[in-house]
């Protein structure tokens, strides 16, 4: 898998009570059961794999959705939370299914999960609402994307200094959030418009960021505890392997309890 499939993976932030963003997307529909990569029903979480998207200029926000050809920013390396016990895996799937992507119902689901005490302390973990530290998901305007570089940073024992390729990750993560800043906050960007603003930068403005995060590759390649951080393809199976490396409870009972019936079921 190249560095470009593994990180254009971005989905919209939906309903997330610590944060105040949504995104619109007519192709969103939050089906948890589709892995983006065959037939069912549209997840909404898009990998847009770096060929020939559409960005969307001239449809409203299209135009803010091409990056500039240069960028500056500091590169500041911003450490991941230690893992904590804070989901079960139940919490985990549900936290993406009724609080990522557009809900048919208002967000009463994702209001009802991190209502409850075991629901709150699993959003805490996945994203933060205080403190510096990052959780399993990076939130950049309306979208999030899974925190690659904290998760390598984990794995390899670089927390502190993201010594090595987890800073390169995180580097480019922060370019591209330079660079597409704007697509990001535009009501009218879709997961597939920010994909490829994300592409045109590794291929442009973020051209020595990119390459310089081309050792994840080779992270990969070695496979044990940093290659568990690249599994993924897609945002979900992205998802489903960083998150619990930071946040699933090793049965200790500090994950909580599962949420209620009512937010299980999507409401």
């Amino acid at each position: 898998m190249s560095l470009k499939k593994l990180m254009t993976v971005v989905g919209c932030v939906g309903f997330v009570s610590a944060i105040a963003f949504g995104c619109s997307s007519t192709t969103t529909n939050n089906n948890p059961t589709d892995d983006g990569g065959g037939a069912g029903t549209d997840s909404g979480k898009k990998d847009s794999g770096g060929g020939g998207v559409d960005t969307g200029a001239g449809e409203g926000g299209g135009d803010l959705c091409t990056p500039p050809a240069t960028v500056t920013f500091t590169k500041t390396w911003r450490a991941p939370h230690a893992h904590q016990n804070a989901c079960t895996q139940a919490n985990i799937d549900l936290f993406r299914k009724v609080c990522l992507g557009q809900q048919s119902d208002g967000g009463a689901a994702c209001k009802a999960f991190t209502g409850t005490a075991a629901g709150k302390a699993c959003e805490e973990c996945i994203i933060p609402s205080t403190g510096t530290a990052l959780g399993a998901l990076l939130v950049t305007g309306g979208f999030v994307s899974p925190n690659v570089a904290g998760c390598v940073a984990i794995a390899q024992g670089t927390v502190a200094d993201g010594a090595g390729c987890a800073s390169a990750s995180l580097f480019l993560s922060e370019c591209r959030a330079v660079a597409c800043g704007a697509c990001s906050k535009d009501p009218a960007t879709t997961t597939e418009m920010i994909n490829a603003c994300d592409t045109a930068a590794d291929q442009g403005a973020c051209s020595k960021e990119s390459t310089a995060a081309g050792c994840l590759d080779a992270l990969q390649d070695a496979g044990g505890a940093a290659g568990n951080c690249l599994s993924g393809t897609d945002f979900d199976s992205t998802y489903s392997a960083i998150v619990p490396i930071f946040c699933l409870s090793d049965g200790s009972g500090d994950g909580g309890t599962d949420a209620p019936a009512d937010a299980a079921d999507g409401g």
